[in-house]
């Protein structure tokens, strides 16, 4: 007997199925290459606290009572060691689900579950790109910045020299612009919201990426109202940080900064020490390399530089043009077996450093002309439930319907806290010195 023909048949049906399977956290993970190598660790309270020692105070030689005066110091009591407080992060989203509204037989019930829980998982692995795009974006989750690389808008088109950024905009996104990078406390963004109604890039060597905007979800191009001509900082709207560095997932770069900061971070004073702000390579070391080469001098120069710590390194992200030219260089010069490595070819290769084996993983979102080096085990998600994301359950369903429109509706939502154990067996060098 077919199933009755009403919304809330359907609404109910589905929110029951859902609700047995927890498809947020494994569908996201599967999604990221990068992702699948952090750990997810579940806790409590409002703040996660995670210590570390600093390895540079850890002094034994020298006058023994000079030395414990420095180590009973504030900022160095209990042995040198700093604690994190890092706060959870919030970030939520939102999956849509067409639906035909007639009478189901049980084999198109069959089917419609099939097909939703398709279109879910295809949400799920957009959140995860998300996710990461945020990982690694700018302090103040900015696209782009208002300094270089940068969008500038006219007649209500916005334009970059690098189609890396157009191609993180999609039709249908609500972006928000600022004069500003929103990485400090004050700031506000610069008139109203515009839509998303087209996005190109252009594969030539000028590169040019470009994002076209309206008022509304359906009217013509156009400056966002109170927007005029410029130069601007691009964010997605809902993720504009106007107060510090919590707002949103915690972004690589404010762990590993272009350069050294004399900032604290989360309680710890980094001008203690500079590679609190991640291990460093001088670039004159690097100048005139392959990527290949590059990667292997810096793994090798860190770990003599930071001895044990420099030898946890066993990632290397990178954007995937600066990946396929680091592919390119190793297939030329050594005699691989892709039957053996290459199971997931094209996200990751592994090669051979002064760390042993290390991988070279392909992330979409890293930016270009930048890779990150990274000890794997050492870099950590916690939540409340040890997921990435859970369902936003409103009086007891997690599945609406939208009014307006023939639409059920899901929300995800994260609470996450980004751990970089020690900022000193991590660091990040160009790929174009």
């Amino acid at each position: 007997m077919a199933a009755p023909a009403t919304p809330t048949f359907i609404l109910n049906w589905t929110n029951i199925w859902y609700k047995k399977l927890d498809r947020a956290h494994n569908a996201s993970i599967l999604a990221s290459a990068t992702l699948s190598d952090m750990r997810f660790e579940t806790t409590g309270g409002d703040s996660v606290a995670q210590p570390f020692t600093l390895n540079g105070h850890r002094g034994d030689s020298g006058n023994f009572q000079a030395a414990q005066a420095i180590a009973s110091q504030s900022e160095f009591r209990n042995s040198a060691k700093y604690r994190w407080q890092v706060p959870y992060s919030e970030y939520h989203g939102s999956i849509q689900i067409a639906h035909r509204d007639i009478a189901l037989s049980k084999t198109d019930r069959d089917s419609a579950v099939r097909a939703r829980q398709n279109e879910v998982d295809m949400a799920f692995k957009q959140r995860a790109s998300n996710m990461m795009r945020l990982w690694f974006a700018n302090i103040g989750s900015a696209i782009a910045t208002a300094a270089a690389p940068t969008f500038t808008l006219a007649a209500g088109v916005l334009t970059t020299t690098d189609r890396h950024l157009a191609a993180k905009l999609f039709r249908g996104d609500m972006v928000q612009l600022a004069t500003n990078a929103g990485d400090t406390a004050g700031q506000v963004p610069t008139g109203s919201p515009g839509f998303v109604v087209k996005s190109e890039s252009e594969v030539t060597a000028a590169n040019t990426g470009r994002v076209s905007l309206s008022q509304t979800s359906n009217g013509a191009v156009a400056n966002p109202v109170g927007v005029p001509d410029g130069t601007y900082s691009v964010f997605r709207y809902g993720e504009y940080n106007s107060a510090n560095t919590n707002a949103n997932i915690i972004p690589i770069t404010a762990y590993l900064p272009a350069a050294p900061s004399n900032a604290d971070l989360f309680n710890v004073r980094r001008q203690d020490d500079t590679r609190l702000s991640g291990l460093r390579v001088p670039d004159a070391v690097l100048a005139g390399r392959s990527i290949g080469s590059k990667i292997k001098n810096w793994i090798a120069q860190a770990s003599d530089i930071a001895g044990i710590d420099g030898s946890e390194i066993d990632t290397v992200t990178l954007n995937p043009i600066d990946w396929q030219l680091a592919e390119e260089e190793f297939t030329s010069t050594v005699t691989r077996s892709p039957v053996e490595v290459g199971e997931d070819g094209f996200s990751r290769m592994y090669i051979n450093t002064a760390n042993g084996r290390t991988k070279l993983v392909n992330e979409k979102h890293c930016p270009q002309g930048t890779m990150f080096f990274f000890a794997s085990k050492q870099l950590c998600f916690h939540s409340p439930t040890g997921n990435i994301a859970q369902w936003l359950d409103e009086e007891g369903s997690i599945i609406r319907r939208k009014e307006t429109e023939p639409v059920y509706e899901m929300n995800p939502v994260s609470y996450l806290a980004t751990i970089m154990e020690s900022p000193y067996a991590h660091g990040r060098a160009s790929t174009t010195v």
